[in-house]
């Protein structure tokens, strides 16, 4: 009888862990949407809230959007009738760079610039604290 509830209170214990995980990492990422449209990475009206992407943010890319400054974001998802263009001198860096595909046709990417895909560096690894 024991065994099983020390089993039930650990269960409980990292359910609790991941969704505290989940509804912290929820707090500082948002979901940024570009507008059909599209446009320039940094120009605010390029995205249907006004905000230019961060590196925390969920980034959607609905219509041509041209890299023209150093960009970064958490995830990037291109679909179907996107298409993310990176300029010759600018830069995309994000975790996870997602081509959405749908009855054959997937969203596209030009790249002349550079593309980073990959774990984000910590404070440490930077040269912080």
């Amino acid at each position: 009888m024991k065994n099983i509830q020390k089993r039930n209170y650990t269960f409980v214990i990292i359910l609790t862990v991941v969704l505290g995980l989940l509804i912290f990492n929820s707090l500082f990422t948002k979901e940024i949407r570009s507008t059909k449209d599209g446009g320039n990475w940094c120009v605010p009206g390029t995205w249907v809230s006004g905000e230019i992407p961060g590196d925390n943010d969920k980034v959607i890319i609905d219509g041509k959007v041209f890299v023209n400054c150093p960009a970064f974001a958490d995830t990037v998802l291109v679909n179907v009738d996107g298409m993310l263009m990176i300029s010759e001198k600018d830069s995309l860096q994000c975790h996870l760079l997602i081509l959405d595909e749908k009855d054959g046709k997937k969203g596209e990417i030009r790249n002349l610039g550079i593309i980073i895909v990959g774990e984000k560096e910590t404070n440490k690894e930077k040269g912080g604290d």
